[in-house]
């Protein structure tokens, strides 16, 4: 290399990865294992769809839903999980009209989880299906 000249910036390789929606986008994957990252965002919507498919989440839910209390990341976050949380609640009470003891255990929890208004709560309780909620909130009903 001469005196004067300035080594070059080592550029990265961008990669083309496509989504579920089959929306792709360019992605920098230094350092990664490109077919992991490929494999895992072959499994999801794109941002964009994401946010369409939460909107419409969120639409769909016939009532008024309280604000959500914690930072503006954690209360988006907290905004989808609530909207799946409650979509799958209502699936449930759908499924659950022969049951009357069941339904009425969802209907409780359905108004309990309503109360929940803060972002925190849905994250930490995130991984909870439908079913380990009713189970939560039944065995903490029996207790009183």
């Amino acid at each position: 290399m001469a005196q004067n000249e300035r080594p070059q910036a080592l550029t990265m390789p961008n990669y083309s990865l496509q989504h579920l929606c089959g929306h792709s986008i360019e992605e920098n994957l230094s350092e990664t294992r490109v077919d992991d990252i490929r494999g895992l965002v072959a499994g999801v919507l794109c941002p964009i769809c994401q946010t369409a498919r939460q909107s419409q989440i969120s639409s769909d839910l016939s009532w008024p839903l309280p604000p959500l209390a914690g930072t503006e990341k954690q209360v988006a976050w907290a905004q989808r999980l609530r909207a799946e949380v409650l979509s799958g609640i209502l699936n449930a009470k759908a499924n659950a009209k022969h049951d009357e003891l069941f339904s009425l255990v969802l209907n409780d929890l359905h108004q309990d989880v309503l109360k929940q208004s803060t972002a925190k709560w849905w994250i930490d309780n995130r991984k909870m299906s439908v079913m380990d909620l009713v189970r939560d909130y039944y065995l903490e009903q029996r207790q009183f």
